[in-house]
């Protein structure tokens, strides 16, 4: 029998339903801070990462150019590196903290290829094994402190002995010749016509030479 004032089949309400859901609020705004803090730096880092691709595009741009010798071509090539990176203008404020950091001009990887320094991509691609085409130019490494997080639900998200993820931008251009490259190939080939025997021609009938245009 139902007590006196009270319907059959009624239960009491709690008294204090106050803060039932703040766990779960909570639990969610951190999750959910956590994960946009994420977005924001992967957006940040992918928008400066193209800048640094322009960077070593135009790097590489400055180094293809013709001067009196390779080395000159490489000075040129950080100068603008050095211009670009460590300027006071909006390109180099980029790197002022240590949410992205570049290494020094000397840092720079730049790679004339055979006539040049010697270095080349062509160890990058293909396990090394291509070594039909000249791919050169310039490699620049970025360490993105921005990624390196510790996150509350997450965690880390890089090691703690670690500055960051790490990677390299490339600008593969054909570097032109310099004035001293085009000197000495002139040289040779005068050097090999003048040591030709008397009356041989410098192609021989039937047979095919293969001869890439080396921009002298």
């Amino acid at each position: 029998m139902a007590p006196l004032g009270r319907k059959p089949g009624f239960r009491p309400k709690l008294r204090d339903q106050h803060g039932v859901i703040v766990a779960d609020f909570v639990f969610s705004i951190i999750l959910a801070a956590g994960l946009g803090t994420i977005l924001f730096a992967m957006s940040y880092t992918l928008a400066v990462v193209e800048v640094t691709q322009y960077i070593s595009f135009s790097v590489a741009r400055a180094g293809m150019a013709g001067h009196k010798n390779p080395i000159e071509q490489e000075s040129k090539a950080r100068a603008k590196y050095t211009q670009l990176a460590t300027g006071k203008g909006a390109i180099g404020t980029l790197y002022s903290t240590s949410w992205f950091t570049l290494g020094g001009a000397d840092k720079v990887d730049i790679r004339q290829g055979p006539t040049g320094n010697g270095a080349m991509f062509d160890g990058d691609l293909a396990a090394g094994t291509d070594k039909r085409n000249w791919f050169i130019g310039v490699s620049i490494p970025l360490t993105v402190g921005l990624l390196k997080m510790n996150l509350p639900l997450i965690g880390d998200t890089a090691p703690d002995d670690d500055d960051g993820p790490r990677t390299s931008l490339n600008s593969m251009l054909i570097r032109d010749p310099s004035e001293k490259e085009c000197k000495d190939f002139f040289e040779q080939r005068r050097s090999a016509l003048k040591n030709l025997p008397s009356g041989r021609q410098f192609f021989q009938t039937g047979s095919y030479i293969p001869l890439e245009d080396n921009g002298c």
